[in-house]
């Protein structure tokens, strides 16, 4: 652990060799000091790495509350509505997926969500979804 700490050879007290007893005693404190500087950019790698992928999260979860409120905007119901599946299209501005109703036992009906115009299409044989989703 100490093995950069220099050792002075016996029977030599010259000026040198004093600064070098000063640098062994102090070796073990000089050695904490760096292993402590070290601790802070690793910690803030470490936090920085949990924000960005905390964020991420955050911002797909907002996304997929965001196309619920849509949907429902668009359907002109309040009541809750379940995304069944849905993956993101041309280059994350969009999204496109199967719903649910939480309330009715009816099957899944497609959709298209634009992040960008915060607006629902509904209708599978409509253009806007056939270009975005491409089914």
């Amino acid at each position: 652990m100490y093995r950069h700490c220099l050792v002075a050879a016996p029977g030599l007290v010259t000026a040198s060799s004093v600064l070098v007893a000063y640098y062994i005693a102090l070796c073990p404190v000089i050695w904490r000091c760096a292993m402590h500087n070290l601790y802070i950019p690793v910690v803030l790698i470490l936090f920085s790495i949990v924000a960005l992928f905390g964020y991420e999260y955050s911002a797909d979860s907002r996304v997929n509350t965001d196309a619920q409120q849509a949907i429902s905007a668009a359907l002109g119901t309040s009541s809750e509505v379940a995304l069944v599946e849905s993956h993101e299209v041309n280059s994350g501005y969009g999204l496109c997926g199967s719903y649910r109703l939480a309330t009715a036992e009816d099957e899944a009906a497609p959709f298209f969500y634009s992040k960008v115009d915060d607006d629902a299409e509904l209708d599978a044989e409509s253009r806007r979804y056939r270009m975005n989703c491409g089914e």
